[in-house]
């Protein structure tokens, strides 16, 4: 098999039909991939709607496994996965037809990349509100190339070009299979509400190593994605809870290696700053670094008061059973 293609699910049937469709299309034969999907709990039409396409998609595989956290169907794909070549993308994207191709050829080319995104272009379910456009940063003086963080959506141009490692979001993550050898998977990431105190860094950790161990990471036009951006996500409700999150994830990643002082001194640092910007911030910005520090003190209070909380940030990895939830609930 040349690539693996590994998709977690969660009660999202309609965008995956959206997903399974546009991946018809490739220019890559169907012989040439596998597709295994992990559903994480579904309780819709899921399991139905994979039924039907394991009938028009070859060499496709089905799991099943309910224990929460998006790094339990990452990791089960990663460790299910026929190829040295993995390519996780979220349920809700659409691919372009040179989409696996590009990526299978990109690594061929480049023997010493290691990681291999394209542009996450955003589908808006409607017209966005005109706040959202002020969510873009700019990337540089060209005007195609800037990111939207808010909605895991980038856009680098039409030319091919080695980037940072951070600039390839987990919708459209392609990975040599040796670099999860080296950091045991992923970490945790996803969590619902009641857990929250159990997310981690996601393939942010991963990003960390390529980092650390100056791999190289690619960009490649053709490898781009539609990523949707439903209505309801359009709102300062749903900006609060992405910040929120990140702020817990942030608070793992200092936590996880064991500097609490640092962690501290991190959320004292950002309640200082607020107040020295904030004639120069718009509501939402303020809104956002809130929230940040919000999540930030919540994992701090749980890792305090909690020794499952403590043991869970510091598991040596969340592979097979090391990653189910010990569910014991959060403090909020």
């Amino acid at each position: 098999m040349d690539i693996s293609v590994v998709v977690p699910t969660r009660n999202r049937a309609k965008d995956l039909e959206k997903f399974f469709c546009s991946l018809t299309k490739q220019s890559m034969e169907q012989e040439k991939y596998e597709l295994i999907v992990i559903d994480n709990g579904s309780t819709d039409e899921t399991k139905k709607v994979c039924e039907k396409w394991e009938r028009i998609i070859k060499n496709f595989r089905y799991v099943y496994d309910d224990n929460p956290g998006l790094h339990i169907g990452r990791n089960i794909g990663y460790q299910k996965s026929s190829s040295d070549l993995i390519v996780f993308a979220d349920d809700d994207i659409e691919v372009i037809p040179t989409w696996l191709e590009a990526i299978y050829n990109g690594f061929n080319k480049h023997e010493d990349v290691v990681l291999i995104g394209g542009s996450d272009i955003p589908k808006f379910e409607e017209e966005p509100p005109q706040w959202v456009d002020g969510l873009w940063h700019n990337l540089s003086d060209k005007e195609d190339e800037r990111i939207l963080v808010d909605y895991s959506c980038i856009m680098l141009g039409e030319e091919e070009k080695e980037i940072t490692p951070y600039y390839v979001f987990g919708c459209n993550f392609a990975i040599r299979k040796w670099v999860l050898d080296k950091t045991r998977g992923f970490h945790p990431d996803g969590m619902p509400d009641e857990l929250l105190c159990y997310r981690g860094d996601g393939e942010s950790f991963v990003s960390n190593y390529i980092v650390q161990n100056k791999l190289k990471a690619l960009y490649i036009p053709e490898a781009s994605v539609y990523h949707a951006v439903s209505k309801q996500r359009m709102s300062y409700k749903y900006i609060s809870k992405i910040a929120y999150r990140n702020g817990i994830s942030t608070a793992f990643s200092w936590l996880r290696k064991g500097k609490i002082i640092g962690l501290k001194c991190q959320i004292w640092k950002r309640k200082f700053g607020r107040y020295i910007v904030k004639g120069r911030l718009s509501e939402l910005e303020l809104i956002k670094i809130n929230e940040q520090i919000k999540g930030m003190e919540f994992l701090l209070i749980n890792y305090r008061k909690y020794k499952k909380v403590q043991e869970w940030i510091q598991r040596s990895d969340y592979l097979g059973k090391n990653g189910v939830i010990p569910y014991e609930k959060c403090n909020s």
